[in-house]
């Protein structure tokens, strides 16, 4: 069995860019930074999903509810706005309702402005402003209909409890 000699000028080069190689590696690994961006971990922790498959059929509902991450939104009834994203597009939704309320659904364009308060994008799903009136509950029940026949429920809590959740101040040793 030949064993490798490293002692030699070319082996020598080889062996130093073997540890430049695995140095370079390393340090690339650790560069990383593991922190959450805090707003999309607030965004997170209001955002809640609906989802049915059924034969030949498929549907997906993620709505946010906006008025904790997003003050600036909010009116001067204190309106309680979420924003839904639905899928597929052909899916109609109707009778929308907040804690049995029924809810004002605005149809919203590919371009609008509240759109970028939108975590997860979702291509070819139809986007929805959500807005009733001021609800004094801890939880709001977002209820609807889809043109195929489903009941979507989300629930939300206005004063979230997520692990996702982390607070805003940045304290740096």
């Amino acid at each position: 069995m030949k064993k490798f000699d490293f002692s030699g000028a070319p082996n020598g080069l080889l062996k130093g860019l073997l540890i430049a190689a695995l140095a370079f590696f390393l340090n690339s690994c650790s560069a990383n930074d593991p922190r959450h961006d805090p707003l999309k971990n607030e965004f997170l922790a209001y955002t809640q999903k609906f989802e049915s498959v059924r034969a030949g059929d498929r549907y997906l509902g993620v709505a946010t509810y906006l008025n904790p991450v997003a003050p600036e939104l909010r009116n001067a009834a204190g309106d309680e706005v979420f924003l839904l994203a639905s899928y597929p597009k052909e899916v109609q939704i109707g009778a929308v309702q907040i804690n049995g309320a029924n809810a004002n659904v605005v149809p919203l364009s590919d371009r609008d402005p509240l759109l970028q308060k939108e975590l997860f994008k979702i291509a070819w799903a139809s986007r929805y402003k959500i807005t009733a009136p001021k609800s004094d509950k801890d939880e709001l029940v977002l209820s609807y209909r889809t043109s195929n026949g489903l009941g979507a429920t989300m629930k939300f809590r206005k004063i979230s409890k997520s692990l996702y959740w982390q607070p805003q101040i940045d304290l740096k040793d």
